[in-house]
């Protein structure tokens, strides 16, 4: 789908620190194979990036990489006007009466927390997998 260089060198550097395929290791800065421990995506791929297409590619990377973030945090915010909030509206603060005080457990309080996971259960994996993709762009604007 990518049109320029920057744009295809964006999807590749993605697809090579793909969360479902990689780890991420702070103390390493790098991404690694989760099985063999294989660096994937490293400083030395970043240093050899920075060599290859300059400050000026590095930034069009870095803005590129931004642009990503700000499009999947606007489509999270659509689908949870669309699919999270009619149902949540009602719920929520109904949820946190039940919860009060706040300085102390309701007797309920394992039966309250299931029946709110399960209200919102159709709506975490969508926002796990959204707000992990926005992580790993993080991380990569960084390691540039």
């Amino acid at each position: 789908h990518s049109r320029t260089f920057v744009g295809r060198l964006v999807r590749e550097v993605l697809l090579q620190t793909d969360r479902s395929q990689t780890i991420y290791l702070d103390t390493h800065s790098g991404w690694y194979e989760p099985g063999g421990g294989k660096e994937v995506f490293g400083i030395r791929t970043c240093s050899l990036l920075q060599q290859s297409v300059g400050p000026i590619g590095v930034r069009g990377i870095d803005r590129t990489l931004a642009f990503i973030i700000v499009r999947d945090l606007q489509d999270a915010q659509r689908f949870y006007r669309r699919q999270g909030l009619v149902g949540l509206k009602v719920f929520l603060p109904e949820f946190a009466a039940q919860l009060e005080p706040t300085s102390s457990l309701p007797a309920t309080a394992a039966k309250l927390y299931q029946s709110a996971l399960h209200r919102t259960s159709k709506l975490w994996p969508w926002l796990a997998d959204t707000l992990s993709r926005v992580g790993q762009v993080q991380l990569l604007r960084r390691q540039l």
